[in-house]
């Protein structure tokens, strides 16, 4: 394993690659990380119509299996 490309272009290639869906955010300065507490890439949360976060620690396999959850529990 090599170091990670903190400049988005690593990212953006497997964001590419990968055709992911839901909105992507790159954090290259670490302010998110900080923010919400996590210090792993990449980290997929869930966030609720009210901007709170919902779940952030979603298994991308599982991913409508958990917002299906999230809005049953509502």
């Amino acid at each position: 394993a090599g170091e990670f490309d903190y400049s988005g272009s690593q990212a953006l290639k497997a964001m590419k690659e990968e055709n992911m869906p839901w909105l992507q955010l790159i954090d290259e300065k670490g302010a998110c990380g900080s923010v919400y507490m996590f210090n792993s890439i990449p980290r997929l949360m869930l966030f609720a119509p009210d901007g709170t976060i919902a779940d952030c620690n979603v298994n991308s396999m599982k991913v409508l299996e958990t917002i299906k959850e999230k809005i049953t529990k509502q």
